[in-house]
């Protein structure tokens, strides 16, 4: 379901691509500032959904016994170039609609600029720094980066699934007793930024969970 609108947005906006595209060959001169902003921000638009079109990748153990999530450079800087030119469009809408007095618009379209040009260079920043997004393993799960949280195996106790605007997560519950009071109420896990088979991260996850519960399982229960 999620490809099949991956693949209308990418249909989608390049067809409005191939619009902005005409009316700045044939079109009036005066809407060709206009036309190039439609060209850039709906060109981002069809990289963001080719960029989802992109073969996953299979994941397994390492040598160590763990899982170390990756993030994709070829994404990253696809995402980095969409979110730029994305960026750029709307710093294009932005003086046109306040000269046509849309304040409203205008502020929407200076607001994106600002949002995606931001996001753009965070984006960047990721694709030249050697960070892993996430590390599973023997002792449990952690992640890195911006807001960077680490659970061991006894900590957690219930994984469960569920998606966000079609990006699949796992959500890992925790025994709160065993546990920093400060520590966030949730901690979600997925493959976002990498090309990671989003099923494979949950079977291993929910594998190495349940090794670490049939180890420390009282002897009598064990027989």
């Amino acid at each position: 379901m999620n490809r099949g609108k991956d693949i209308l947005l990418t249909l989608g906006s390049l067809a409005f691509v191939a619009i902005g595209i005409f009316l700045l060959i044939k079109g009036d001169p005066e809407d060709r500032l206009m036309a190039l902003g439609v060209t850039l921000f709906f060109g981002a638009c069809a990289l963001v959904g080719g960029l989802q079109l992109l073969p996953h990748q299979r994941a397994a153990l390492d040598a160590q016994g763990g899982l170390t999530i990756q993030p994709d450079r070829i994404q990253l800087a696809g995402m980095a170039i969409a979110a730029i030119g994305m960026a750029v469009g709307c710093g294009i809408f932005a003086p046109i609609a306040a000269s046509e007095n849309r304040q409203v618009i205008s502020l929407v379209g200076y607001a994106g600029a600002v949002f995606f040009g931001l996001g753009g260079v965070f984006i960047l920043w990721r694709v030249f720094t050697d960070k892993p997004l996430a590390r599973i393993d023997q002792d449990g799960v952690r992640t890195f980066g911006v807001g960077a949280w680490s659970l061991a195996w006894r900590d957690i106790s219930g994984v469960s699934s569920g998606a966000i605007a079609g990006q699949l997560f796992l959500a890992f519950d925790t025994d709160t007793a065993r546990i920093l009071p400060t520590a966030g109420p949730g901690y979600t896990l997925g493959v976002h930024g990498s090309r990671l088979r989003f099923e494979d991260l949950q079977s291993i996850v929910l594998d190495l969970w349940q090794r670490h519960r049939d180890a420390s399982a009282p002897a009598a229960l064990q027989h």
